[in-house]
């Protein structure tokens, strides 16, 4: 009877142990596909920017340039 306790217990913590990690990957999933997107709208509204003579071309190159890197505004490229 004890056995089975155990084995029932160790099943529960193994499926909830892949429920976790299942739950990690769509996680990770979601941020990587809100980052994607917030990098498309921040690249849209560059664009609308210098095509409206908002922002100076070089500015706009170079901040495309940086997107492109992965490189957020305001935050030092070399710091990691």
């Amino acid at each position: 009877m004890e056995q089975a306790v155990q084995v029932v217990a160790e099943e529960i913590v193994r499926r909830r142990s892949i429920q976790r990690a299942k739950a990690v990957k769509y996680s990770k999933a979601l941020v990587e596909e809100s980052r994607r997107i917030a990098q498309e709208t921040e690249a849209s509204e560059l664009e609308r920017r210098a095509v409206l003579g908002q922002m100076p071309q070089a500015e706009y190159k170079s901040r495309m340039a940086a997107l492109a890197e992965g490189v957020e505004e305001g935050r030092n490229p070399f710091a990691r």
